[in-house]
């Protein structure tokens, strides 16, 4: 007959639970430290990100839709052929998809050369060169455009209200700024030269078709589309705001408010962290150094 041997219940009193207190406290108030003196260090020693912003509204494409309409119901062949049934959908996409686009924003890196400035600490401004051995590892206009997509330029859509905004995110304001709307007025430019180009081949055909034609309904449905073409061009060719239409531009934040780091919460979330570090690590030397005393006495 075996006899079952019970360890007696041991009680945690306030003794206990203030000794306990006693014995974490130096843990919790070195990590409290440690953590707010960590994070200010790296709070202070990043270099702040500035944002600028400039919010658009797409500008829908103004063309003679009606009438576009009524030539592909009569003579569908003249329209397809001409390419102008395309140009009654909506340039809105369009636009958003020239701002949005890997070639328009590897073009504006070419042109405002800012491979050097993007990749500033691997740059030798005083010799023009690149601080590299091989010359393959130097950064490329791949790099370049992943790091500006990624980290620097963001695009939002407010599809109920219809607006874009072009947010630019980097460590010169005014360059933050500078560069949202120089955006926009690029990717107007783009995208009134683009139509610009597709009207003219549209008349060079609309004016080979009228001189093959004889019947005169096609004649005049043909230059009833040319007067709607030559006045498209002229409000592409005067309307600089073509695509968007800047509701807000992009104006220089202030030196001291940097979009990131944020030093407080920074300091904040580092004294929090350190505290329960300081808090885990205490309790495990408490819970270290009593079971040694319980087999010591044991």
């Amino acid at each position: 007959m075996h006899t079952e041997i019970h360890e007696p219940v041991r009680t945690v009193t306030l003794f206990d639970v203030a000794a306990l207190v006693r014995t974490l406290w130096p843990y919790w108030l070195g990590g409290a430290l440690i953590g707010c003196i960590v994070a200010g260090a790296a709070a202070f020693s990043v270099r702040p990100v500035y944002r600028a912003a400039t919010t658009v509204v797409p500008v829908s494409s103004q063309d003679s839709g009606g009438t576009l309409a009524r030539l592909a119901g009569q003579f569908g062949g003249l329209a397809s052929l001409a390419g102008l049934s395309g140009m009654q959908s909506d340039g809105r996409d369009e636009a958003i998809a020239v701002l949005k686009s890997q070639s328009f924003s590897e073009k504006f890196i070419v042109d405002e050369n800012l491979l050097p400035v993007l990749f500033a600490d691997r740059w030798n401004s005083a010799k023009g060169a690149w601080k590299v051995r091989d010359s393959s590892k130097a950064p490329t206009l791949w790099d370049a455009w992943l790091l500006f997509d990624k980290r620097i330029r963001t695009i939002i859509e407010d599809t109920d209200r219809g607006l874009v905004t072009v947010r630019i995110d980097w460590h010169d304001p005014g360059e933050a700024a500078r560069w949202a709307n120089l955006l926009v007025d690029r990717a107007n430019q783009q995208v009134r030269e683009r139509k610009l180009a597709e009207i003219d081949a549209n008349l060079d055909y609309l004016k080979g078709e009228l001189a093959k034609v004889q019947l005169v309904e096609l004649r005049q449905a043909i230059g009833t589309v040319m007067e709607s073409q030559v006045s498209e061009r002229m409000i592409a060719s005067g309307r600089k705001e073509y695509a968007f239409r800047r509701l807000d531009p992009a104006r220089a934040p202030d030196m001291d408010r940097p979009q990131s780091p944020k030093k407080a919460l920074w300091i904040v979330l580092g004294t929090a962290a350190g505290t329960l570090l300081g808090f885990a690590l205490g309790t495990l030397r408490a819970y270290a150094r009593q079971r040694r005393d319980d087999l010591e006495a044991g």
